[in-house]
């Protein structure tokens, strides 16, 4: 069951961070994070795209994740810290504009 997703398209840097649907987690949990991301305009680049979780009182670590997923997610998972409302807060760490989207699960 996916709990928070999200969707960019020729995002830039210069835009500021993409946030999913907020969600809630009941305790301390280990979220999975499934991720596609590319690079506009170039087949063979690999963008680099920062994701943390966060909610109000709480700003966690960028996690980058570095590459071209296209055809298949990327996974990997991310501490929520206890009991909360959250969000996904995705950064461009790139010099151009990149394109993708994902989910969280339990």
């Amino acid at each position: 069951m996916s709990l928070g997703a999200w969707s960019f398209s020729h995002h830039s840097r210069d835009d500021g961070a993409v946030y999913s649907n907020k969600f809630s987690v009941n305790n301390a949990a280990i979220l999975n994070f499934h991720v596609v991301q590319w690079a506009d305009g170039s087949s063979w680049s690999s963008s680099e795209v920062g994701y943390l979780l966060v909610n109000k009182n709480y700003l966690g670590e960028v996690f980058a994740v570095y590459g071209r997923y296209t055809d298949e997610n990327r996974d990997f998972q991310i501490k929520a810290p206890g009991f909360g409302e959250y969000q996904v807060m995705v950064l461009n760490l790139n010099d151009y504009t990149i394109s993708g989207n994902g989910y969280v699960t339990f």
